[in-house]
C-alpha cells in the first residue's frame, strides 16, 4: 500500500505540473490601472500593440555615482524588449545610456535576433533643442538566430550641454525612430518602451526648468484644467480631439464638460458634428421627443468618431442637470455632415421622425420638398421655409427652425451640397454656424467647443497652406477671449507657433492612437500644451517637444518656459477605418429609409 499511495503521489504531482505549465493561456491577461486588456508575449503581436504595454513591467530607481543623481529604468520582465520595429528581427532590452563614467560618450546597448530587413542600420544622433545636429555615428545590425548584445558609442562634441538622442534604425524601405533626451550633467538608464506607460502615472522629473514635479490622478485631470481656466474671462472655451478618433481620454473629456457647466456658466455646447444629431440630442435630454430614445442615439455608426462612452454619460448627465435648473444646457453642431453629407436625406429623416406619429401636412410637404440637387432646388426649399416661418417655428422651435434654415442658406450658397470633407468652405461653415450662437451669450456666460480642427491653419485643405480652420477663424473673431486645449501637432501650432492663444495643445501623428499629453505653465502664466506619441516623449518632457513624419524630428524650443507640469495619459488604439464604413452603412441606410418615406407620403398624397 505505501508503494501504491507513493505512486498516486507522484502521479498527482506530474499531472498538476503538466496542467500548470502547458495548460494555461499563452496569452497573459495584465488588469493594470487603465484596463489594458489582453498583451500577447508573441513578439509579432507585440510589435502590433507596443502601445499596451502596461505600466507594472518596468523598474525605476533613482541612484548616486561620484555624488550625482541619475535614473536607472529596467523591465521587470526579460522577455519583454524595446523597441516597435517592424521587421523580422526581435529586440530585447535595449538601453541608450550616458555613461557615468565616460561624460564625453553616449552609449547605446541593444539585444536582438533574427534576419534583418535589407542593410538594417542602426543611427545613433544627437540634435540639440534648436534641431541641429550636433554628432551621428551608425554601425550595421547582424543577422542571428540567437540573442546577441551589441553595444556601440557616439562622441559628444566638446561644449554640448544638452541634446536629444535619436536611434534611428533602417532596415531597407523601413525607417522607424526611437527618440530620447538626455542632459550630459543628468546620468540616465533608459529604455524606451516602459517609460511613456511610467509617465502615463503621472510621473515628472524634476530639473533646473522644472521648479516643481506635480502628480495628478488621472481621474482629477479634467476638474483640474477647468479649474486652471477659471480665472480666465474668456467667451470661448475650446477643447481639441475628443472627435477625431476620441478613444484617448472620454473620462477628462466628461470632467472637463461637467465641471465647466457646475462652475463656469457654460450654457452652450459645440460639438463638430452634424445640426441634426445636436438636435436629436437636445429633444432627448428635454423629454421632447419620444423618437429619439437614447439606446438610437448611441448606435455607433451615428456617433462616427465619437466615443459613445462620453456621448452617452453627456447625454444622461445633462438631461438630470436640465430637469434641476432654469438655466438650461444646449447642445449645438456645428458641423455639415455627420454619417456622410447630410443633403436632404438626414434632415428629410429628422423632419419625419419629430412629425410621428401624428402627422402634420406643412412638415410633411417641407419633407416633399427637400431636394439640394442643384443651386435653384435649394432656393425653393429655401423660399418656401421663409414663407412659411411662423407655422414651422410653432412645428420645430424657434432655435431648430433657425439652424435649418441657416443649414438650407448655406447648401445654397453652392452649386450643390458636396463639400469636401477637408475644406476652407467646410471651416467657414462651422465657424459661422458657432459664432451666430455665441454671439447670443450673456455677459457673464462661455460657450465650450469640442472639435479636432482647431489648429489656426492647415496644411492640408484644399486651399493649401494657411487656409484658415475652425480654430483660426474662432481666434480671429475672438482673440482674449478664446481658448484653446487642443489641435493637430503639424499643423503650424504646436507648442508656442501661435503666441496669442491662452491655451495650447499639439498632437504629434500615431499610427497606434496611443497619446501622452504634458501640461505647462508658461512664465507668462498662459498654460502650454504638449502632446507626443509615446516612444517620443521618452525623457523629453520638460522643456521641448517634437513631431514627426518620414523621420524628420522638429525640436520646437521653449526652455526656461515652464513653471510647473504634469502628465496625463490614457492609450487606447483605434480603427478609424471600421468607424468610416459603419458611418457609409449609416449613410446607405437612413438613404433607404427616405427614398422609402418619400415614396409612402407621395402614395398617400396620390390616394387622398
Amino acid at each position: 500500500m505505501p508503494t501504491v499511495n507513493k505512486i498516486c503521489f507522484f502521479v498527482t504531482l506530474f499531472l498538476s505540473f503538466f496542467l500548470l505549465t502547458f495548460c494555461q493561456s499563452k496569452e497573459k491577461v495584465y488588469a493594470d490601472y487603465y484596463n489594458f486588456e489582453v498583451l500577447s508575449l508573441d513578439s509579432v503581436n507585440m510589435r502590433k500593440n507596443w502601445n499596451l504595454l502596461p505600466h507594472n513591467l518596468f523598474d525605476i530607481t533613482q541612484e548616486k555615482i561620484n555624488g550625482e543623481e541619475f535614473f536607472s529604468i529596467k523591465p521587470m520582465k526579460d522577455n519583454f524588449w524595446g523597441i516597435f520595429l517592424p521587421v523580422s528581427a526581435e529586440i530585447s532590452q535595449s538601453f541608450i545610456v550616458k555613461n557615468p563614467e565616460i561624460k564625453n560618450k553616449v552609449w547605446v546597448e541593444i539585444s536582438t535576433k533574427g534576419k534583418h530587413i535589407g542593410a538594417s542600420k542602426l543611427h545613433l544622433k544627437g540634435i540639440d533643442v534648436l534641431g541641429n545636429e550636433t554628432f551621428s555615428d551608425a554601425f550595421f545590425l547582424k543577422d542571428s538566430n540567437e540573442w546577441q548584445i551589441l553595444k556601440h558609442s557616439a562622441e559628444i562634441p566638446q561644449g554640448t550641454n544638452e541634446f536629444l538622442v535619436v536611434l534611428e534604425i533602417k532596415g531597407g524601405t523601413t525607417i522607424q525612430n526611437q527618440f530620447f533626451s538626455l542632459k550630459k550633467d543628468v546620468k540616465i538608464y533608459l529604455n524606451e518602451n516602459y517609460l511613456p506607460n511610467l509617465l502615463l502615472e503621472g510621473v515628472a522629473y524634476k530639473d533646473e526648468y522644472l521648479q516643481q514635479a506635480v502628480s495628478v490622478p488621472y481621474n482629477e485631470i479634467g476638474k483640474q484644467l477647468s479649474e486652471m481656466i477659471a480665472d480666465k474671462p474668456a467667451k470661448v472655451i475650446a477643447f481639441g480631439e475628443p472627435l477625431h478618433g476620441s478613444k484617448e481620454f472620454p473620462d477628462v473629456f466628461f470632467q472637463f464638460f461637467q465641471h465647466q457647466v457646475t462652475h463656469n456658466q457654460v450654457k452652450k455646447v459645440f460639438f463638430e458634428n452634424s445640426i441634426l444629431e445636436a438636435m436629436r440630442w437636445n429633444r432627448f435630454i428635454t423629454d421632447q421627443n419620444s423618437v429619439f430614445a437614447l439606446d438610437t442615439l448611441m448606435k455607433p455608426e451615428r456617433l462616427g468618431l465619437l466615443d459613445p462612452d462620453f456621448v452617452k454619460k453627456i447625454l444622461l448627465w445633462t438631461k438630470e442637470y436640465n430637469k434641476k435648473n432654469s438655466d438650461k444646457i444646449q447642445f449645438l453642431g456645428i458641423d455639415c455632415y455627420s454619417t456622410g453629407f447630410i443633403r436632404e436625406t438626414d434632415l428629410g429623416n429628422f423632419l419625419y421622425d419629430i412629425n410621428t406619429p401624428q402627422r402634420n401636412p406643412l412638415l410633411d410637404t417641407l419633407f416633399l420638398k427637400l431636394d439640394f440637387s442643384s443651386k435653384q432646388k435649394t432656393l425653393e426649399v429655401l423660399n418656401f421655409m421663409e414663407a412659411n416661418q411662423m407655422q414651422l417655428c410653432q412645428l420645430l422651435n424657434e432655435e431648430e427652425y433657425e439652424m435649418i434654415h441657416q443649414y438650407v442658406q448655406n447648401i445654397s450658397q453652392f452649386s450643390n451640397d458636396n463639400i469636401p470633407v477637408i475644406s476652407p468652405e467646410r471651416e467657414m461653415w462651422m465657424f459661422q454656424t458657432a459664432k451666430r450662437h455665441i454671439n447670443q451669450l450673456k455677459p457673464d456666460e462661455r460657450a465650450l467647443v469640442f472639435s479636432h480642427w482647431l489648429h489656426s491653419n492647415s496644411l492640408h485643405l484644399q486651399a493649401g497652406k494657411g487656409a484658415k480652420t475652425l480654430g483660426g477663424h474662432l481666434l480671429n473673431e475672438y482673440g482674449d477671449d478664446y481658448i484653446r486645449i487642443g489641435g493637430l501637432a503639424g499643423e503650424g501650432t504646436f507648442m508656442g507657433r501661435d503666441p496669442n492663444l491662452n491655451l495650447t495643445l499639439g498632437r504629434a501623428n500615431s499610427p497606434e492612437g496611443s497619446l501622452t499629453y504634458f501640461l505647462g505653465k508658461k512664465k507668462e502664466n498662459n498654460l502650454v500644451f504638449s502632446s507626443m506619441n509615446a516612444p517620443e516623449i521618452a525623457m523629453f518632457p520638460i522643456y521641448g517637444a517634437f513631431n514627426t513624419s518620414s523621420s524628420i524630428c522638429q525640436v520646437v524650443r521653449i526652455k526656461k518656459t515652464i513653471d510647473v507640469g504634469f502628465f496625463i495619459g490614457k492609450i487606447n488604439a483605434f480603427t478609424p477605418s471600421t468607424q468610416i464604413k459603419a458611418r457609409q452603412l449609416e449613410e446607405l441606410t437612413q438613404s433607404i429609409l427616405y427614398r422609402d418615406r418619400k415614396k409612402h407620403l407621395l402614395s398617400q398624397q396620390k390616394t387622398n
